[in-house]
């Protein structure tokens, strides 16, 4: 069978044209850095933020915990943003008790499974996490979500990179 060879420039440009969709925005925007560190007792929800980039109607199928050491999840919510008067937004960074401590916020939590974000709209998913039975840190370094585009047939996955850790003393945990 005969073979042919690429020069360079055909090369690169069938990897691009292979590769086209990587240089895309993902529909569904999640955190690729930062950290959070809470202190017990627990549980501790966290928020991460999942933005709808795209046109049309995401709906969440699942979240989970991806790397995490010495932790247990709990529970996963959903909380919308909530707009302010002064033009900002209430959303979900960390909390204990958010049904006493944030109560606008626990008032609107949805399930996961099922809620669908709107184009443009930013939503917190809230992972509830204590450490696990012996664990004097829990630390989390990425978080899964699983969603669907409106219209397509197939599953997606966003991991958002923010890193959550519950400590006795924040400051002694490595980067």
């Amino acid at each position: 069978m005969p073979h042919r060879r690429l020069s360079a420039p055909a090369a690169a440009l069938a990897v691009t044209a292979l590769s086209g969709c990587a240089l895309l925005t993902p529909p569904l925007g999640v955190p690729q850095g930062n950290a959070m560190c809470a202190n017990p007792p627990e549980p501790i929800h966290f928020g991460t933020l999942a933005e709808n980039l795209s046109s049309r109607a995401i709906t969440l199928t699942g979240a989970r915990l991806g790397d995490s050491e010495g932790a247990d999840l709990i529970g996963v919510l959903v909380i919308p943003e909530i707009p302010q008067a002064d033009g900002g937004t209430l959303t979900l960074g960390s909390g204990r008790d958010l049904a006493t401590d944030s109560p606008d916020l626990w008032a609107v939590r949805q399930p996961v499974d099922g809620f669908v974000i709107q184009s443009g709209q930013n939503v917190a998913v809230a992972f509830e996490i204590s450490r696990a039975a012996g664990a004097d840190v829990a630390t989390v370094a990425s978080q899964v979500i699983t969603y669907r585009i409106d219209g397509e047939l197939f599953s997606r996955e966003a991991t958002s990179k923010l890193r959550f850790a519950i400590a006795e003393d924040c400051d002694a945990i490595e980067d």
